[in-house]
């Protein structure tokens, strides 16, 4: 049971082994939600959680429409919270963080649409301006436009491209396994042109003297996983390069592609 001097930042270490070993978000997912977690504690004055109360949540969520953040941000920070207060409440036995739970649950996030970005999808000449606008380095030029091409001749999820694993591809047939949503496991498949930089990275790789005894496909120069923001910073980064007037964002290459399919 937690005490109720206890500070919430304390309580951070608990809730993330909790996230590692009883919930099934995707590490990226894990990490998002830590991070929504610190920032709404640092919003509450990092104060212990007996003495937040319902009223302060309503004057954070009203903070937050006040600056205009996109409704689906703000559902994330609340997703986030959520899973917070619940594992306050089932697993350290806080009848506070119940309070709040239930206090959360009643307050309601209503979309604006003059807020929310137009939709629109690229076409495939603009993703191949991207595609040549990936880093010139011998290391990570290579690695970054398998990257940026994987993501658009499969259309995957950024979680699904972060957790590939080397034994999920099969360069012959051009497929690959992902573990997505609810750890669902699909087969994707992709083109030559894509086999051909896919080989070239994994050729590269295995040469690599830090990628030795890693199974995660696309890696640092270090050796570690890629992360979110490291993909999210080249997407952005390489569409820039190409001369792209309009926001580009990993999601987008996923829209694109499905819509270029239909």
């Amino acid at each position: 049971m937690v005490s109720s001097r206890s500070r919430m930042s304390d309580l951070l270490k608990q809730f993330e082994t909790y996230m590692e070993t009883s919930t099934r978000l995707l590490p990226a997912s894990q990490r998002r939600y830590l991070h929504e977690v610190k920032g709404f504690i640092r919003k509450m004055g990092d104060k212990p959680l007996e003495s937040v109360m319902p009223q302060d949540l309503l004057r954070w969520t009203a903070g937050q429409q006040e600056r205009r953040e996109a409704p689906a941000t703000i559902l994330q920070k609340h997703a986030a919270v959520k899973r917070f207060l619940t594992y306050l409440e089932d697993f350290a036995e806080n009848e506070h963080a119940g309070i709040l739970l239930r206090a959360m649950r009643k307050i309601v996030v209503r979309p604006e649409r003059e807020s929310r970005r137009p939709p629109y999808a690229l076409e495939d000449e603009q993703v191949q301006k991207i595609l040549n606008k990936a880093g010139r380095n011998p290391f990570l030029g290579i690695r970054d436009r398998a990257i940026l091409h994987f993501l658009w001749a499969t259309g995957v999820r950024l979680g699904e491209l972060l957790g590939l694993r080397l034994d999920a591809i099969d360069l012959k047939e051009r497929t690959a396994r992902v573990v997505g949503k609810g750890d669902k496991e699909r087969v994707v498949v992709f083109d030559e042109e894509c086999q051909r930089d896919m080989a070239r990275w994994l050729e590269l790789r295995r040469e690599w003297p830090q990628a030795k005894g890693k199974d995660i496909v696309f890696i640092t120069v270090d050796g570690s996983a890629m992360g979110g923001w490291g993909v999210a910073r080249l997407v952005r980064m390489s569409a820039k390069a190409a001369g792209m007037r309009k926001p580009v964002w990993t999601h987008l290459l996923r829209h694109s592609r499905l819509t270029h399919l239909l």
